[in-house]
């Protein structure tokens, strides 16, 4: 069993849940360059999908939109959640078009935040705070060695215009020796228990003055994703919480879009 952090949830009302249809109808989580926003432009399609979902929000790990007291806070109010996805739904539509209309309530989005796979330690269990009965979380993964290099990739491009380009300088080889080298100091690559293993990447991946760009780090997929099956199993029970948790290989929906695009919809 992998043990997890409890939050104090403060629900709506008599502890119902209050489904505002401006609520996301799902979460999009997975990693940096690992497929998220072609998923979401796929969807976009749809005719009952709102067409323009606009930046990633990251509510959940109060990374942008900042509702909880700090990125750790164990306290979730549900009502604050919801009524900040409405807000932002409604203020996005009213960006596009200049106005918002009744009809827009019919409209599905999704909150693409890829992050949410790596902070498993605080975003699974808000979100079940949030929706208790209805929650729904659709990972991209991608393959690892792959991401990694469009990773290093991105940070060259991003950085391409500084003089002194430290942060990602060199072969790509560098960058990953920096990244794993760094794994190995914080204990996470030596550890000797899944437990252990955790939380010494929790520190490393989240901890002050380390390098955002973990290009090794964020292709450890089964160290964040075995938490967040673990808070849905036992949230859901063992027999359901796959209804509530979907895992997409990027390079699948790459090559049969239509099967998985279907596939996504029944989800």
């Amino acid at each position: 069993d992998i043990p997890y952090a409890k939050i104090e949830c403060q629900p709506c009302g008599d502890a119902g849940e209050l489904m505002d249809p401006q609520a996301p109808y799902a979460i999009i989580g997975g990693a940096m360059k690992g497929g998220t926003r072609a998923l979401l432009t796929y969807l976009s399609q749809h005719p009952d999908v709102y067409s323009d979902q606009g930046k990633e929000m990251h509510l959940l790990d109060n990374a942008k939109i900042q509702i909880f007291a700090h990125r750790d806070d164990p306290h979730c109010d549900q009502c604050e959640v919801l009524r900040t996805y409405s807000d932002i739904f409604k203020e996005r539509r009213w960006n596009q078009r200049g106005g918002y209309s009744k009809n827009d309530k019919r409209l599905i989005f999704f909150d693409k935040s890829p992050s949410y796979l790596v902070m498993s330690h605080i975003v699974p269990q808000r979100m079940l705070c949030t929706f208790p009965h209805s929650a729904k979380v659709i990972f991209t993964l991608r393959n690892p060695v792959d991401r990694s290099y469009s990773h290093y990739q991105h940070c060259v491009h991003k950085h391409r215009h500084k003089e002194d380009n430290s942060e990602c300088g060199g072969t790509f080889e560098d960058y990953i020796d920096k990244d794993y080298n760094g794994l190995l100091a914080a204990g996470v690559l030596n550890a000797s228990s899944p437990i252990e293993e955790y939380e010494t990447f929790v520190k490393y991946h989240h901890g002050k003055g380390n390098s955002k760009n973990f290009a090794l780090a964020k292709s450890l997929y089964a160290l964040t994703l075995r938490h967040w099956i673990a808070v849905f199993r036992d949230h859901f029970g063992q027999d359901e919480f796959l209804n509530h948790m979907l895992v997409i290989e990027s390079e699948r929906m790459r090559e049969h879009k239509q099967t998985v695009f279907d596939e996504t919809l029944e989800f």
